[in-house]
């Protein structure tokens, strides 16, 4: 409708995921170098999880683009079903017929499909979309399913993507052993207020071809799209949308912050507003800040939140890259492709980046404690300045006791 107004060859905002418009962010793009390595190098089991709407079917589809032909891939999204239903949607998908209609048939006729392709040096990958559905037995029949293996490798690689429930289930005392076969996992949060601007010009890029896209939306615009969605790149999609429709049905060719939040009151009436103030919490936050203090619309400690909840899925990030690295670095295979080459140094160059980002956002945690400690007051009724001094001091080792060890 909008598209031959501000010359795109198409919308650039559809909540679709399609690859072309993926948007590598520094954490989307570790995603994927988790997910390439992890398939690269065999790896048992790869958990991508995160929040609703962050982008994780469309980094998914956009690794299958990467693969090469010796990569035999079956996608499963039907997530409702029991074990049986699951090995039979599993059997379909790499269109294998068993000799019967028993289990033992059916694992026989999978693990000669296995066996025949690793004859080959072909890699076989199971993705299961939308894993957080799963029930504790289907995901105990998909730890069996693992034990197709050779004394050295795995004949069945699976993914496992959703949203953070799925943590929750694998945390289950049932699925220990599905935990400890975990190779790579890597959680994705929403953007940050500067990812959300580039990821916008990104999408206005690529709709457009050739066409100047810069001006499009302010600066001021994309600030208050950053407020209203949190980062979260559906609710980008979905508001970003709805300004251009509004700006097209105007004739209007900049979208100012005014124009986003008439596009955001407009969409209040279909439920937009409750869905883009679904973010993530950091736990115990509210415990730890005194009522008082929040009732005084203490902003810090909504940017203190956001912090904590970088920083802990930096330290995540880094354990897991440091763990690959180290054992690739230290298997002493002098065997090595070029491929493999150029993966081990943009996974340390990576690992670089990231201890280098935990310890700029360190600095910036210190910075926060301390307005904190300056700008944390008692009650109004509080004037015994030893009692508020001591809600004070339980107030920061509150917010210390937040914090992992060693930062």
């Amino acid at each position: 409708m909008y598209e031959a107004f501000f010359g795109f060859r198409e919308k650039p905002f559809t909540i679709l995921p399609d690859p072309a418009y993926l948007y590598l962010s520094r954490q989307h793009r570790l995603a994927l170098v988790h997910l390439e390595y992890g398939l690269l190098h065999r790896a048992g089991f790869i958990v991508i999880s995160g929040e609703i709407g962050t982008g994780k079917t469309t980094l998914i589809k956009a690794l299958l683009q990467r693969l090469d032909k010796q990569t035999e891939v079956a996608s499963i999204f039907n997530t409702t079903v029991g074990p049986e239903e699951f090995l039979n949607l599993v059997l379909q998908e790499f269109d294998q017929v068993p000799a019967g209609t028993g289990r033992t048939e059916k694992l026989d006729r999978l693990n000669t499909f296995l066996i025949d392709h690793y004859a080959k040096d072909h890699r076989v990958v199971l993705i299961v979309d939308e894993a957080q559905n799963l029930s504790i037995e289907t995901l105990e029949e998909i730890r069996l399913l693992s034990n197709l293996q050779t004394a050295k490798d795995y004949l069945l690689q699976i993914v496992l993507v959703g949203q953070p429930e799925l943590r929750h289930k694998l945390s289950h005392p049932r699925m220990v052993q599905l935990a400890q076969r975990i190779a790579v996992h890597y959680h994705l949060a929403p953007l940050t207020e500067k990812e959300t601007e580039l990821y916008i010009q990104h999408r206005l890029e690529v709709a457009s071809g050739e066409g100047d896209t810069r001006n499009i939306f302010t600066e001021n615009a994309m600030e208050v799209i950053f407020q209203h969605t949190q980062g979260t790149p559906r609710l980008i999609n979905l508001l970003c949308d709805a300004c251009l429709v509004y700006a097209y049905a105007d004739e209007v060719s900049v979208i100012t912050e005014a124009m986003v939040e008439e596009a955001v009151k407009s969409q209040e009436e279909s439920g937009f507003s409750a869905l883009a103030t679904a973010t993530v919490s950091a736990p115990g936050i509210e415990e730890t800040v005194p009522a008082f203090t929040v009732a005084k619309g203490f902003k810090n400690v909504d940017g203190l939140r956001v912090l904590e909840a970088q920083v802990r899925e930096l330290q995540s990030s880094l354990l897991t890259l440091s763990r690959l690295v180290n054992e690739r670095l230290l298997s002493g295979d002098v065997n090595k492709s070029p491929e493999a080459d150029s993966g081990e140094e943009h996974l340390v160059n990576l690992l670089e980046e990231q201890r280098a980002e935990i310890k700029r956002l360190t600095e910036e945690r210190k910075s926060f404690l301390q307005r904190i400690a300056q700008m944390t007051v008692g009650p109004a009724d509080l004037e015994d300045d030893e009692v508020s001094g001591a809600e004070d001091d339980k107030t920061r080792r509150g917010w210390r006791n937040l914090w992992p060890r060693g930062l």
